[in-house]
């Protein structure tokens, strides 16, 4: 609470309070103590800069003692406040801060007694209108009105609404005002340290702070101010320029290291899906070349196991018939190599029968299928292998003797 009766910030409440041992009323009275004397106290972090003043000329009228006397007032009433409420018992009305309402309520009382012909007021706080300066790299003009002040008045009348200080305002800052009857009055008055009205200031950004490069103090003629304060902006001019190519510098230098983190993420990006394409052409390739090795082991597997066939029908094929059987046929196999080779079979042997034989004869290839003459009729195939259509010779070999084929290769529409 010491922050609204003292109008100070929160660090200088603390530091008060913490001197004190937390005794408000004793913190309340320090501070008024330390008022009256002319101590010095810390309120740069109000505004959010500590502040740089300028060697500008000020006026020498001091503070007309109302205006002392005011301040006094306000704060031995908050004062007594305390005192009632912690000793008294009695719950004295709370003083509301409003600091918004304050300059709005400054702004209509502005209009209605010295007309709409002045500069843009900003409608909020001080602190808040510091920042927008700050962030849009603008002046700030703070103008402080003190209603006991005689030549007020005439200052509103002839300088604040004066066509070329408009202009001059409204095409260079922002302009902040405020009466010092009010909190929000009382806490920037203790910010610029005034010491005489009608007080004008002007902010601008200067080293990287928010700095008072002007200050007016008491009365001034419109032509007079106005050539001070072009003056002033003129030579701060090359501090503003700076913090714009300052903030350009920093915002190109953010957007290259925006533009090169995208590049670097698009190439990274590149990167994993050409790894990710690598890797699955990889695997893809590994897989085909396993299953080309499992086809060629399967191809080995099926040569060796047809040669163990072919030794071992070498070495079991069952003797031929006798020529006088009644059953006898005379089969003659003809090799796509063109040789020929003949053996005896009965008609009721197994169609098999002829593919064991020619597995015996060295000309016989590994895939092959057999047809018979006339007509042209599939009797085995080795593609087909144990699905072969079992069947005896008779059934295909009618006369006595028969030439068969062999052919390594077997056409779809000649099957049976």
């Amino acid at each position: 609470m010491i922050t609204e009766i003292c109008a100070v910030e929160p660090n200088v409440a603390r530091n008060y309070l913490e001197n004190s041992a937390w005794d408000l009323t004793l913190a309340v009275h320090t501070f008024m103590n330390d008022r009256e004397n002319g101590l010095e106290y810390r309120v740069g972090e109000f505004i959010g800069e500590s502040f740089e003043l300028s060697n500008s000329m000020s006026a020498t009228a001091f503070q007309p003692a109302v205006e002392l006397v005011q301040q006094r007032v306000f704060v031995g009433f908050v004062a007594f406040s305390i005192f009632a409420t912690d000793y008294l018992g009695i719950q004295l009305p709370i003083l509301i801060d409003d600091p918004v309402n304050e300059v709005v309520q400054f702004v209509r009382f502005f209009d209605d007694r010295y007309g709409t012909d002045h500069p843009t007021f900003y409608r909020g706080t001080y602190k808040d209108a510091l920042n927008d300066a700050k962030r849009e790299l603008r002046y700030l003009f703070v103008y402080l009105h003190s209603n006991y002040h005689e030549l007020s008045d005439v200052f509103c009348r002839e300088v604040l609404c004066n066509s070329e200080f408009v202009a001059l305002v409204n095409s260079s800052g922002l302009f902040w005002a405020c009466s010092t009857n009010t909190s929000e009055g009382v806490r920037v008055s203790n910010a610029m340290r005034d010491s005489a009205y009608p007080f004008l200031a002007l902010i601008c950004l200067r080293n990287g702070r928010m700095s008072i490069v002007f200050r007016q103090e008491g009365f001034s003629r419109a032509p007079e101010l106005i050539a001070r304060l072009r003056q002033t902006m003129e030579e701060n001019d090359i501090h503003m320029l700076l913090a714009r190519q300052e903030r350009e510098n920093s915002a190109m230098n953010q957007l290259l290291r925006q533009q090169q983190e995208e590049a670097y993420n698009e190439a990274l990006r590149i990167d994993r899906e050409n790894e990710k394409r690598q890797m699955e052409e990889e695997e893809r390739q590994k897989q085909a070349m396993e299953e080309l090795k499992r086809a060629e082991e399967a191809i080995k597997i099926k040569k060796e196991e047809l040669q163990k066939e072919r030794q071992y029908w070498r070495e079991n094929m069952p003797p031929e018939p006798e020529a006088s059987h009644p059953l006898l046929r005379r089969i003659a196999l003809r090799f796509p190599a063109g040789t020929r080779v003949q053996r005896n079979f009965l008609s009721t042997d197994s169609s098999l029968m002829l593919r064991q034989f020619a597995l015996t004869q060295k000309d016989c290839p590994d895939n092959f299928a057999i047809y018979s003459t006339n007509p042209k009729k599939l009797i085995y195939s080795e593609e087909d292998g144990p699905n072969s259509i079992v069947s005896t010779i008779g059934d295909y070999c009618t006369a006595p003797a028969e030439l068969l084929m062999l052919q390594t290769h077997l056409a779809t529409d000649e099957r049976r």
